[in-house]
Formats: C-alpha cells, structure tokens, sequence
C-alpha cells in the first residue's frame, strides 16, 4: 500500500549507499533482479528511497546482500522518536499482545469460546496507536500483529458465517501486508477472500482471486502457496472441475512433502494429513467417495490433534465420503456425531457442511432413507 506523501519518510541511508556506488535505481533493480527478486524495477527502489512503501523482508535481505550492509546502515532499522523507550513498549504491549493473539487463536480453534474475540478487538486497538505514534523498529512488528489479530477475528466472522465482517477483516489483513511489503501476508488475505468467495457460491470470482497472486509465489514461503493451491483444489472440486482439482491438490501435497521438519504446520490448516483430507474430500465431491475412503483409512492412524474442531472436521469429512459412497447409515452416524461436535465448538460453517451434504443427497435414491430423516431432524435441532 502506498503511504500518503505526508506521511512518508525518505530512507537516506538506502539513496546514499546507492550513490556511494554510482548506481542508478534501474542498476540496483536489475542487480537485485540477479539475485532472484523478479518484479522489480527503478520506479519501486525509488518508492524505498523516498519512503512511499517499504520493502519487503525478501527484498531487504536482497538490498543488504547487494550493498555489502547490514540492515541498520541501510535505514531498514531505525530509532523511534517517541519519548517511551522502544524496549518498554515492547515489554508492556507488543510481546503480551502476541502472546495474547496466539492464545486467543488456541482457545478458539479448541473450544469454539468467542469471549476471546473481545480482548482481540482491544489488542487491535492498542496496536493501531502504536503504529501511529510510533516510527523506528516497532512500527513493523506492531503491524505485522495487527495483520495477524485481524486474521483471526476473520476467520471467528467465517466460521460464524458472517461474510461481510470475514472479508472487512481479510481486506484489512491485504491492506497492511502491501503496506508492509510482506508477500505471505498479501497472500493469505487473498486465499481467505477466495475461500469466503467459493463459499457464497461464487466459483468464478474464487478461482480468479487465488490465481490472482501468482505473482507473489517466488517471495512467499512454501507453506503458504501450499495452502492457496490446496484452497484452489477444494474450490475446483466443490464446482466439478475435476482435472483443475487435481493438477491444484497435486501441488499443494507436493509443497506439503517438501516442507523442513517443524513447517508442517500453517495456522493449524497446512500440512500433509490435512492436504490428504483435502484430497480425499475433493474425490468426494466428484462422486469418488471410494478413492476418498483409502485415503481416510491410510491417513487416520497419523491423525492427532487435541482439537475438537479438528476431531468434528473428520467427523463429517468422512461421513460425506460413507453417504457418497452409499453406506448411508455409517456416513449418517458420523455425520450426527460431527454436528454434536459443532454444537460444542458453535461452528455454523461445520453445521452448513453437514447440511449441503443432506442436500444434496436428497436428489439420489438415499435422499428417502429413514436415516436421513434422522439426520434432517438432526439439523432442525442444531
């Protein structure tokens, strides 16, 4: 994002250490171009210099290897003109404010507990006047938690099925990584708005949105162009597209192999059980159900977690795959029971699951069973 006028502060340090070699801002684009950073070009070193945007982790680590320098005599690190020391302010707000996001987010996706989502709105709060009273080496980390608290309270608004306050929260969460330069966090705002899109029905819009960051993929980690593929395979599969689903969960489980011991990993959502899952479901929604039982059954021995939306997610993933596959007794039973878990948690996204399952069973031969009675009345009472 583009930092208005006013507001911006010309890094000198980063002008002059050009100068000092004679280069033009073209030259100091194609070098970094040379070390991999694609996409550059003289006009965005200029943006740096005059400070209208900030470049990214990925390019400051380029621009210090380029110049010989360390980030601080690159002006990548400055001093805050605040009178509150920067390492008090760390103390008393920016490391309990981490703190705190992170163990909101665990409450949440354990227990389904909202009263959580109060105290984020507060942390929000207090970040957003530290970035605006504050320059130096705490603006960048404030706004990096501030994207990440928005983050959550997105996907809190998603799981409620509240998409209106979801893509406010997803389009701030954008907002601040363009600001910050920070491709991964661009990235995952637009993997969420592109899922929230699949699920109000909109496949075109959807598919068009996760394509639309293609360009990010050579700065993002892998990790997080894992997910977009795995997020573009669940919206091929849900519209019927069956070899788009394939080429994309293909390469989200190929990022998911490759990724380093303790990466796995990705806000409790990438990693290779849950790309098989993805996979098993996606062959689900093809009318694959049996490919998707192999998969359940190969995967389930490693399946661990302690959560009870991940344990309610499994429930009902299989009970899809058992009611496609016409075991309908088995795939109602577990659908009963991952609604009993959604009750527990207070997921209406889960909820929903469950009811475009019976949906759109109720065109097939199944749809007249006596356990589908069942599970409609399931419903009507969740």
């Amino acid at each position: 994002m583009v930092v208005p006028r006013d507001q911006a502060v010309p890094n000198r340090l980063l002008r002059q250490a050009r100068e000092a070699r004679e280069l033009t801002q073209e030259e100091v684009a194609d070098g970094l171009i040379q070390l991999g950073a694609g996409g550059v070009n003289g006009g965005m070193v200029s943006k740096w210099e005059r400070g209208i945007c900030r470049p990214s982790r990925f390019h400051r680590r380029l621009l210090c290897q380029f110049f010989e320098a360390t980030p601080e005599q690159l002006g990548f690190r400055r001093g805050t003109p605040s009178a509150v020391p920067e390492e008090t302010i760390r103390a008393t707000l920016l490391e309990p404010a981490r703190a705190s996001v992170k163990l909101s987010w665990l409450v949440w996706n354990t227990t389904g507990d909202v009263s959580v989502v109060g105290g984020i709105l507060t942390k929000i709060s207090q970040l957003s006047d530290v970035v605006t009273q504050h320059e130096g080496g705490l603006r960048q980390p404030a706004l990096e938690l501030l994207a990440g608290g928005h983050e959550m309270l997105g996907r809190v608004a998603f799981d409620g099925l509240d998409y209106g306050t979801a893509y406010g929260h997803f389009l701030k969460m954008e907002q601040l990584g363009e600001h910050l330069g920070d491709a991964d966090i661009r990235e995952l705002a637009a993997i969420y708005q592109g899922d929230l899109l699949r699920r109000r029905g909109e496949y075109e819009l959807a598919a068009q949105r996760l394509q639309s960051t293609e360009p990010y993929t050579p700065q993002v980690t892998a990790a997080v162009e894992g997910l977009r593929h795995q997020t573009l395979a669940r919206a091929h599969a849900e519209y019927g597209q069956r070899e788009a689903f394939v080429m994309a969960i293909g390469r989200a489980e190929e990022a998911a192999r490759e990724l380093e011991p303790g990466t796995e990993d990705w806000g409790n959502e990438f990693g290779l059980v849950p790309v098989l899952h993805e996979k098993a479901h996606g062959f689900t929604l093809l009318w694959e159900a049996e490919r998707a039982l192999d998969i359940y059954a190969e995967t389930q021995a490693g399946f661990q977690t302690a959560s009870l939306r991940d344990l309610g997610n499994f429930a009902i993933l299989r009970a899809q795959a058992h009611a496609y596959a016409g075991n309908v007794d088995t795939g109602v039973r577990l659908a009963l029971d991952g609604l009993a878990f959604a009750k527990r948690y207070g997921s209406a996204r889960h909820v929903s699951r469950v009811q475009r399952m019976y949906d759109r069973l109720q065109d097939t031969p199944m749809g007249s069973s006596a356990r589908m009675r069942d599970l409609a009345e399931a419903l009507r009472a969740a």
